[in-house]
């Protein structure tokens, strides 16, 4: 991935994509809600799948069904999803952009973009704290599971933009709060 000071676009273009990367529930969302509240577009390219795979079965299975929908449509399904989605639609930059998983997803802005990549590190057992205290269906696994999902991610390419990410945050035990100046 290129760094923001190798794009075409410097960081004081208002054509500025930020790009929020890490692991389920490091705190990416926290950070995409709270660069939203300062003019920033969010979008969640999860979105996109979430059509596609069903959230209402076990977290392996539905990774399963991820991996059998990529084959099927392609691994850059996602980040051509993006691209549509922000070039072509209706949001306006800056962006924020919270859940990429895989640095094709990056890179297709790129060219297009200021990019600047910043990833959110927290624990795996704080992780897992965090995860089993939302009600939501996707989530309900035990901690080897949960930290097999970990691996999942890691290995489709979350691993290799953490590596590569132009900032990294280290959220600790409590949530990311921002303060707001509003």
């Amino acid at each position: 991935m290129r760094r923001l000071n190798e794009s075409r676009a410097t960081s004081q273009d208002a054509r500025l994509a930020v790009f929020i990367v890490g692991p389920t529930c490091s705190g990416k969302s926290e950070a995409g809600s709270h660069l939203s509240r300062k003019g920033f577009t969010w979008v969640e390219p999860s979105e996109f799948l979430k059509s596609k795979v069903p959230l209402d079965i076990p977290v392996l299975e539905r990774l399963q069904m991820v991996e059998r929908f990529f084959e099927d449509a392609g691994r850059d399904y996602v980040a051509k999803r993006l691209l549509s989605d922000i070039i072509d639609g209706d949001k306006q930059p800056p962006f924020v952009i919270t859940g990429c998983r895989q640095t094709i997803e990056v890179e297709c802005l790129q060219t297009r973009l200021a990019t600047l990549v910043i990833a959110v590190h927290s624990e795996d057992a704080v992780r897992f704290e965090r995860s089993s205290s939302r009600a939501r269906p996707d989530l309900a696994m035990n901690y080897e599971t949960f930290i097999r999902a970990t691996a999942w991610e890691y290995s489709i390419g979350l691993a290799k933009m953490i590596f590569e990410a132009d900032d990294i945050i280290v959220n600790k035990r409590i949530p990311i709060r921002l303060p707001s100046r509003d």
